[in-house]
């Protein structure tokens, strides 16, 4: 049985649309509103000389650890949504969702912001 499932995988007939489905789900996944997102990546967007924010550097790193120990599939989300983008052919979509996400500058509650980082 194993011998069969890799002969198709490796002609191309088994999982066709495997690499796009990953990397959609990933591109997707990046881009939920984590519950208090908006007042702790919001605070990052302030002057580093003002005082208004109540959240420290360390509470933003403790945050974000928190929100991957919360959503486990966020780091790999993160980590490889490229790798399996590049996988696939011209795919007009997903260059347009990718692109929306990395260049949205007005998304200060969106986890992704940490993308362009």
């Amino acid at each position: 049985m194993e011998y069969y499932f890799q002969s198709k995988y490796k002609a191309g007939r088994l999982f066709k649309t495997g690499h796009r489905d990953i990397a959609f789900t990933c591109l997707t996944y990046t881009i939920f509103n984590h519950p208090s997102s908006y007042e702790h990546l919001g605070c990052l967007a302030l002057d580093s000389d003002s005082n208004h924010g109540r959240y420290t550097v360390n509470s933003q790193i403790e945050f974000g650890k928190q929100v991957l120990k919360d959503y486990v599939f966020l780091d790999y989300a993160i980590c490889n949504w490229f790798y399996h983008f590049k996988e696939i052919s011209d795919d007009r979509y997903l260059e347009l969702l990718a692109t929306s996400i990395l260049l949205n500058e007005n998304s200060s509650a969106c986890i992704s912001r940490n993308l362009r980082s």
